[in-house]
């Protein structure tokens, strides 16, 4: 009978456990980097989301920084007129609905021709702290144009008498403590339809030329002013002051009631107080600029929030503005009332007219429409005059640009850009210009 052997071994070499632990290795190293992979792409995409909602927390800064300079009856506009070059205007951080927050710096960089550069960087922050920063390059708008206005220091139609020592000058120039960064070229002193008109009675002429015949003149000249129409800029008008006539005109002004906390405001546009009836700046109890008193001509002081003020004022028939060393600045409109025999006059002149040291008013802007302008007593204007003084053959006492008693009229370039880009009213007659030109597309910084 036959007898089976068994043999028994212990080195057994088979391959499926380190085939399987390897697999599990493998596995584990993928699923490392399938997570490490998830929590780079998640990191990624919340720093792209986070850095978007930081850019657009910048653009907003930006956007709204730029609204507010455009507003000049904000502090911001005047704040950055006083800016000289090398300085910077850093605006408070600011929140948005969603929390995320931003802040604003106006640099005035260097000068643009005759122009201020300014550069407005706008950082924007999201909640959890990430950062960008815009950049924008701007420069103040020209102002427009106003259609055959302001080519001169006085272009008029009728009589010019220049009496007692006054003067009249086309050199540019700039009204006192103002930047002149924004001056032009230098204008004709005059110009009339008649050099026969011009009497030169101990008073004298300057420009370049001084003195310009314009024999074309007619209603029409002072009838179209670019895209507007003579009436269309009437009813521009932020206030009416003077005498109501049969002819009617718009009264802008937003007075009359006698709850207003101004007081009431009489018939002729001016407030019914004493008190209260003077040239000056007027503030509200927040300490932003009242631009509803219909005195309230601006400031020529860069600090005060009336520094960008120019109201466009239509004044109608005979009206008197006098003041010791008084400042207005603004557009104002001749418009004669419609009453026969009325003088349709707008006289700016010293109370103190016989007293040497008293220096009388400084006015800028610009007088246009159909009457006539008496500058008297060192009264000083800076701007440009454009007037009709023979349209519905207006009755003056004195002809239509009557300047004496040692006042002054320069033309000021700066005076002329200002009063159009601020009062809006170069923008409405050219259609298409802005008061802040932006020279660059937005400039991501980081």
């Amino acid at each position: 009978m036959s007898q089976t052997t068994w043999c028994v071994t212990t080195n057994r070499r088979g391959i499926a456990l380190p085939a399987v632990v390897l697999a599990i290795g493998v596995l584990a190293i993928l699923a490392v980097a399938a997570l490490r992979t998830a929590v780079d792409e998640r990191m990624a995409s919340s720093s792209v989301r986070t850095g978007a909602a930081a850019v657009y927390a910048a653009e907003a800064g930006l956007n709204e920084t730029l609204a507010r300079w455009n507003d000049t009856t904000t502090t911001l506009d005047s704040l950055v007129q006083g800016l000289q070059p090398g300085d910077s205007l850093v605006q408070p951080w600011r929140t948005l609905v969603n929390g995320d927050r931003y802040r604003a710096v106006v640099y005035r960089r260097f000068e643009d021709g005759n122009q201020p550069l300014y550069q407005l960087i706008a950082e924007g922050r999201h909640g959890d702290g990430a950062t960008r920063a815009v950049s924008y390059w701007v420069t103040p708008g020209s102002g427009g144009t106003l259609g055959g206005c302001c080519k001169s220091t006085a272009t008029v139609r009728g009589g010019v008498l220049m009496d007692d020592n006054s003067t009249l000058t086309g050199i540019e120039g700039n009204p006192p403590g103002w930047d002149p960064t924004c001056a032009t070229e230098d204008k004709p002193g005059i110009i009339v339809e008649d050099v026969n008109d011009l009497v030169l009675s101990g008073g004298g002429v300057d420009g370049v030329p001084p003195i310009v015949e314009d024999t074309s003149m007619s209603d029409e000249t002072f009838e179209t002013y670019g895209a507007l129409t003579w009436e269309e800029i009437k009813n521009m008008a932020d206030h009416t002051i003077g005498i109501v006539g049969p002819e009617t005109y718009p009264n802008t002004a937003p007075h009359g009631d006698p709850s207003d906390p101004l007081g009431p405001i009489g018939s002729n546009g001016l407030p019914s107080d004493a008190s209260d009836n003077w040239i000056g700046p007027r503030h509200n109890a927040d300490g932003t600029c009242n631009v509803d008193h219909p005195l309230n001509w601006g400031s020529n002081d860069p600090n005060d929030p009336c520094y960008g003020h120019f109201p466009i004022v239509l004044v109608r028939g005979q009206v008197e503005i006098r003041g010791d060393s008084a400042y207005g600045q603004g557009v104002f409109l001749l418009g004669p009332n419609g009453v026969s025999g009325a003088e349709f006059e707008f006289e700016v002149c010293s109370s103190r007219e016989n007293d040497v040291t008293c220096p009388g008013m400084v006015v800028v802007g610009i007088i246009i429409g159909r009457g006539c302008v008496d500058i008297e007593d060192r009264t000083r204007f800076f701007g440009s005059v454009f007037v009709d003084g023979d349209y519905f053959q207006a009755t003056c006492e004195n002809p239509p640009l009557y300047v004496e008693g040692n006042a002054s009229v320069q033309y000021s370039g700066c005076g002329v850009q200002r009063a159009l880009a601020r009062s809006g009213l170069g923008a409405a007659a050219s259609r298409t210009m802005v008061r802040l030109e932006r020279r660059a597309f937005t400039e991501l910084l980081r």
